[in-house]
């Protein structure tokens, strides 16, 4: 197996999730898509198909970037889920995605931080993180102090 960290990169709005969410059908997958549902953006489990909304409206436990307002527990739940879905050992583990909220420890973070710590020692399954592309800079300087070699994904 190579010894990578794979990102999957595009542009904002462009499909990325969709076409991730499809590709992990037909491979061995788990880890977590965030689709576009009803116009609403959800955290979806691979393994289970599980789904909660992320999208909220402003109260005392939403995150707020952008003009998105996202609810705080519902990253928790992702948090917990796709640390789970690692345990599985699938051939692949997906996490979508890295953006701004992970580059300020938010969102998925820690969790994905802890995944590549332990994906490190073990290197026995390949990761696929999806980066926003204006992002890719910054994801991969968070992570290359650990010596991670990193490759673009394409399907």
């Amino acid at each position: 197996m190579d010894k990578f960290i794979y990102y999957y990169t595009g542009p904002v709005q462009t499909g990325k999730t969709t076409r991730i969410a499809e590709w992990t059908k037909k491979n061995n997958c788990t880890g977590i898509v965030a689709p576009i549902i009803d116009g609403k953006r959800h955290l979806k489990i691979i393994s289970s198909g599980e789904k909660k909304l992320l999208e909220t409206e402003a109260n005392e436990n939403s995150i707020i970037i952008g003009k998105f307002k996202f609810d705080r527990s519902v990253f928790e739940w992702g948090r917990e889920k796709l640390l789970a879905e690692y345990e599985l050992k699938p051939e692949w583990l997906v996490i979508d995605e890295f953006g701004k909220l992970e580059l300020k420890d938010e969102g998925l973070e820690p969790a994905i931080s802890r995944i590549i710590s332990r994906w490190q020692k073990e290197k026995n399954i390949n990761l696929l993180i999806i980066v926003r592309d204006y992002l890719v800079n910054e994801f991969i300087q968070k992570f290359d102090k650990h010596g991670i070699t990193f490759k673009e994904f394409s399907i």
